[in-house]
């Protein structure tokens, strides 16, 4: 998963991710030729996010990728909740 800290910027817009504000985070899932790659293994700010171009073809790539029993999934959702774009995916593998 991305490691986020102080002065961390947002992948998407380049912009600080503020401590107040509210993110988006990718675990490395990409190869470094595929042209999304600089954003696997990213933060970005989930309005940049919500707005991007590339969201869907991003989740789509993810989705192909994603290990519904891997424990740091399981250990975000335990704490975060369940992220919008993940619901109907976790509610068709059961």
């Amino acid at each position: 998963m991305a490691l986020i800290f102080q002065g961390c910027t947002c992948s998407i817009c380049d912009r600080i991710i503020e401590e107040e504000q509210e993110i988006v985070a990718w675990p490395a899932f990409l190869n470094e030729d595929h042209t999304l790659w600089k954003y696997s293994d990213s933060a970005m700010h989930k309005r940049c996010f919500d707005q991007w171009n590339k969201k869907d073809e991003f989740i789509r790539l993810y989705k192909t990728r994603i290990d519904l029993n891997d424990p740091y999934l399981v250990e975000m959702i335990e704490k975060q909740g369940i992220p919008e774009w993940l619901k109907n995916e976790i509610h068709t593998s059961k």
